[in-house]
């Protein structure tokens, strides 16, 4: 269907068929952006009196109200860090109403939400104000009016406007936000979705693209099709996916202030959004680091420069980019209180085994580091502990299996003696890897059947869905390598929460559930759930585990390899630097396979 212009004699024949208000209805939603025709040809037969508003300003979203058997209504809600008086506080009018109930909490914990989703938004706006909110009536069909607003149906656009005020970004007109969220931050389908669609087709001619909830875009799309005006519905799992779909890339389009004390201040600030664990996009935060990097009044003062990089670089090892960091002189460390030393040489030896560094290099910084710590057991602390985890790693990655299980077992043992077993959870995964690439099956069951089968009980780790997620996908990992296809199965199937799993650890639980369901000769259970996983967002920290997935699927039906191959060996630096020769992409499926089955997740 070719795409039409509304013009304004349209929207105000619209009015007069819709209501029994004259065409004043039609002209105040001219008012709007996103009752303005978008071509030029249109604008000029809509002028008549109107002015085109624009684009909507930052914090700006438009709400979709419906209801049954009475009205239809568009509104425009505005965010702002300022205060309102009470006089426009009171000033609830036939067009301006208040958010209440439901509505009135999805308000209030719009911009908590934006920012857990976002980490990267910490370090650029004012957050921690309240956003004040004023609801405004776009247009109308339907009889009577509204006093009020309540629901769950709000709940994505105020997110999405509040995320616009953080980052000082408008929401694109083309965008209407029409989903609600659950307690997990998943989108949720919304009621009345065919009447709002319609009134979005009849009233807001800007409007081309409606995000849906995933598990509602079948019925969108299918709604949308038999609208009088194209309108593309598109689908998304949880806020972070609809924030990215909505402002794009946050951290490269972010405006820093002028002032160089703020800029300074906000690059505090992102050391430490930067070195979160629970960060579940990491791409933005890289984005961010980068244009900090660039500020001349970061450059000025070394230190701050130094530790920004640094924690860039952290931040581009989370998003699978990751760049060796030179380890820095020992008087350097040496100056450092011991936490932050430890911390920081744990993140130059995970960082260096990430980007593929050469083995006697990494071997180095592994000796280094274990120098750093405390020798007696009995006297070390969680940041000796988390060096002993990055050490087991990184040797796993150079193939000294015997060491690595060593210290992933002690760093296992010392949480367990500081009664913080679920602080352990990320040796415990590298050790059952370790395990299921051995197909070393007793102990692998030891492992399900002890630390894991405690730490998936254990109420802390219930509380940090990033952990128990990937404990639940490693766990699912090695069984389907000891040939336990079956309880690999039901490991994945027992966690409800894969939604607001990190991405890598989303599309890694997938990749083997498909794995085990092809053992169990479960073949079309199998396409299907790579199909999930292929659907799911292509965003740097996955690239390489999506090409894992269709590498699986390429095997399974007996399909060439080589373009794959190719995509692998240019995707994952630590994998490709230590496995991969030239001639990869010949080699024969089993050798492929081998390979593919040692990657990091």
């Amino acid at each position: 269907m070719m795409t039409r212009e509304v013009s304004l004699a349209e929207i105000l024949e619209l009015a007069g068929r819709a209501s029994t208000d004259d065409a004043s209805a039609a002209e105040r939603a001219l008012r709007y952006p996103w009752s303005w025709p978008t071509g030029e040809p249109a604008k000029g037969a809509a002028a008549g009196g109107a002015i085109d508003p624009g684009g909507p300003s930052p914090g700006t979203v438009l709400l979709v109200s419906v209801e049954p058997a009475e009205r239809r209504s568009l509104w425009c809600a505005r965010a702002s860090f300022e205060t309102r008086s009470r006089a426009e506080a009171r000033d609830v009018t036939a067009t301006r109403v208040e958010l209440v109930g439901r509505a009135a909490e999805h308000a209030r914990a719009a911009m908590e939400i934006a920012v857990r989703a976002l980490p990267s938004m910490a370090s650029v706006a004012p957050v921690s104000r309240r956003a004040h909110w004023c609801v405004e009536l776009v247009a109308k069909e339907g009889r009577g009016r509204d006093r009020a607003l309540d629901g769950d149906s709000f709940a994505l656009a105020l997110v999405l406007g509040a995320a616009s005020l953080a980052c000082e970004l408008s929401v694109d007109r083309c965008w209407v936000a029409l989903a609600a969220l659950d307690k997990s931050e998943r989108l949720a389908p919304v009621d009345g979705l065919a009447d709002k669609l319609a009134l979005v087709a009849r009233w807001a001619p800007a409007v081309t693209r409606c995000l849906v909830a995933e598990r509602q875009l079948g019925q969108a799309a299918a709604l949308a099709s038999r609208l009088d005006r194209p309108l593309e519905p598109v689908g998304a799992r949880d806020v972070g996916d609809a924030i990215a779909h909505v402002l794009g890339d946050v951290g490269s389009r972010v405006r820093l202030p002028p002032d160089p004390d703020e800029v300074r201040r906000r690059g505090r600030a992102f050391i430490r959004v930067a070195q979160l664990r629970a960060c579940r996009r990491w791409g933005p935060v890289v984005s961010l680091g980068a244009l900090l990097c660039s500020e001349p009044s970061v450059q000025e003062d070394e230190k701050l420069a130094a530790d920004i990089d640094f924690a860039t670089r952290i931040a581009r090892r989370h998003a699978n980019v990751a760049t060796w960091i030179p380890w820095p002189p020992e008087d350097v460390l040496d100056r450092l209180p011991r936490p932050i030393r430890l911390s920081r040489i744990k993140h130059l030896v995970q960082t260096a085994a990430d980007a593929g560094t050469h083995d006697a290099e990494l071997a180095s910084y592994v000796e280094r580091a274990l120098g750093r710590i405390e020798p007696e057991p009995r006297e070390r602390y969680p940041e000796d502990l988390e060096v002993l985890g990055a050490c087991g790693r990184a040797l796993a990655a150079i193939e000294q299996l015997s060491d690595a299980r060593r210290h992933l077992r002690t760093a296992i043992d010392g949480w367990e003696e500081l009664s913080q077993s679920h602080r352990g959870s990320r040796p415990l995964c590298e050790l059952l890897r370790i395990a299921g690439l051995e197909g070393a099956s007793d102990e692998v069951a030891l492992l399900i059947d002890g630390p894991v089968t405690a730490l998936l009980g254990d109420r802390h780790l219930d509380e940090d869905e990033l952990s128990i997620a990937f404990v639940r996908a490693a766990a699912a990992r090695a069984l389907t390598q000891v040939d336990r296809p079956l309880d690999a199965v039901r490991m994945v199937d027992g966690f409800a929460r894969w939604a607001t799993a990190a991405p890598h650890t989303r599309v890694t639980s997938l990749r083997w559930r498909a794995r085990a369901l092809d053992a169990l000769g479960r073949a079309g259970d199998a396409a299907r759930v790579r199909t999930e996983a292929l659907q799911l967002p292509d965003v740097l920290e996955v690239a390489d585990l999506l090409t894992l997935v269709r590498i699986d699927e390429a095997i399974a039906y007996a399909a060439p390899l080589g373009d794959l191959v190719r995509q692998l060996a240019a995707a994952g630096p630590t994998e490709r630097a230590r496995w991969w020769r030239d001639d990869a992409p010949t080699w024969p499926a089993e050798r492929v396979r081998r390979v593919a089955d040692r990657w990091r997740y």
